[in-house]
């Protein structure tokens, strides 16, 4: 799985985590989004060298300015990083499942960030 794709995972295991669900639905995101965590890490921690070799300046909240003469070389590492395989297990979390949470609805977003691991029902 690409580093990008963890990511849009990590995202959707998050917004749905902020539900409601029955206790072995929960235990599967909660597993998911663990290992999804741990496999991001390194991914994170070139990023951060990345920005901070690139950067001119940062605002203090988290927003940064590139050096113009080598923006083009980061966001070609950064492109790189992003499409690197990572090896992770993951469960599959089946649409019943999703449907059981407590409020009744999820975000087409959400669902798409889910897409690699969301399996459909027959």
């Amino acid at each position: 799985m690409k580093v990008s794709e963890l990511q849009n995972i990590f995202t959707g295991l998050s917004q749905l985590a902020e539900k409601e669900f029955p206790v072995k639905t929960s235990l599967k995101i909660q597993r998911n989004y663990q290992k999804v965590q741990d496999a991001l890490k390194p991914s994170e921690e070139v990023n951060k060298k990345l920005v901070e070799q690139y950067k001119e300046s940062d605002d203090g909240q988290g927003g940064v300015t590139l050096k113009a003469e080598t923006a083009p070389d980061f966001h070609r590492k950064r492109a790189e990083l992003m499409d690197e395989d990572v090896e992770v297990e993951l469960e599959s979390i089946s649409i019943e499942e999703i449907e059981q949470v407590a409020e009744g609805t999820i975000k087409t977003q959400t669902l798409i960030l889910l897409n690699e691991i969301i399996k459909e029902d027959k």
